[in-house]
């Protein structure tokens, strides 16, 4: 997310905030979509291997408990896979 700021006709402010509203909504859907779909790859490739012993939810707080479980207990795929994860958790709003 950027900060934008422009002059726009009186008449035109509130048109301008809800473009902004929608656009704002659909990046935190396609970043929610994105971040559960990993969760659920980390999960099913790496479950018995680097979860074994953890329920992380699948919130953010979760997702950086997988991303650090595949980092410590998986191989070169669960570390690929971690740094996916925690890229996408620095980019999501």
């Amino acid at each position: 997310m950027v900060r934008v700021e422009v002059l726009v006709p009186r008449d035109g402010r509130a048109a301008i905030l809800k473009e902004a509203s929608r656009l704002r909504r659909r990046a935190r859907d396609e970043a929610g979509t994105e971040l559960e779909q990993l969760y659920d790859e980390a999960v099913r490739r790496f479950g018995p291997q680097c979860l074994w012993n953890a329920s992380p939810s699948r919130t953010r707080d979760g997702l950086r408990v997988v991303a650090d479980r595949l980092r410590r207990y998986g191989g070169m795929d669960a570390w690929k896979l971690a740094a996916r994860i925690r890229e996408e958790l620095a980019r999501a709003p």
